[in-house]
């Protein structure tokens, strides 16, 4: 929000989540107290970023911290009036241009930054589909390479069987008893 832009107070309340009669409530009492709001040409009260931090502190005073409302209404004018006189010893432009340009440049830089991600986001991603390729591809060989060696074993193992059976019945059965 800048203080470039106004808004209503249902956006206001919408904002702060409070009911709009408190919000009407709360700027009559500030308005009472010495705090300025901008109206349009029916009367209506415009909030602008400044307005809305203010009514901000106002709830926090009041609703977190349990002051009374009139006291939170006074504390918050005064404070204004003090950041108002510390932004005029300052030289501070009001219109907050400066820091609009510096907000807009972080943003510009946040968007740029949020594009790198994504770019890194996709590289990632295509290494990690690499490498699950690569390795089911590494899988399925060794399978096939596991399943040669047993094909293998099991082969050499049906011949020494086999050969061994044929041996056996060569010999007659004495041989085989007393194993000459």
């Amino acid at each position: 929000m800048s203080d470039k832009i106004a808004f209503y107070s249902k956006d206001v309340s919408d904002n702060l989540e409070i009911a709009a009669s408190t919000l009407r409530k709360w700027s009559a009492m500030l308005e009472d107290a010495g705090y300025p709001f901008k109206k349009n040409d029916k009367g209506q009260r415009l909030y602008y970023e400044k307005d809305i931090v203010a009514l901000r502190h106002l709830k926090r005073l009041t609703q977190d911290e349990g002051m009374s409302l009139e006291n939170a209404v006074n504390e918050v004018v005064n404070r204004v009036k003090e950041t108002e006189e510390i932004a005029q010893e300052l030289d501070v432009p009001s219109d907050m241009t400066r820091y609009d340009d510096k907000l807009d440049q972080l943003i510009e830089r946040i968007e740029r930054l949020e594009m790198v991600n994504r770019q890194l986001i996709e590289k990632l991603n295509e290494q990690q589909r690499y490498i699950n390729q690569r390795l089911e591809e590494r899988d399925r060989k060794l399978m096939e390479s596991i399943r040669a060696i047993q094909e293998q074993k099991q082969a050499a193992l049906e011949t020494a069987a086999t050969t061994e059976d044929k041996g056996t019945k060569k010999r007659g059965w004495l041989s085989r008893i007393f194993g000459k």
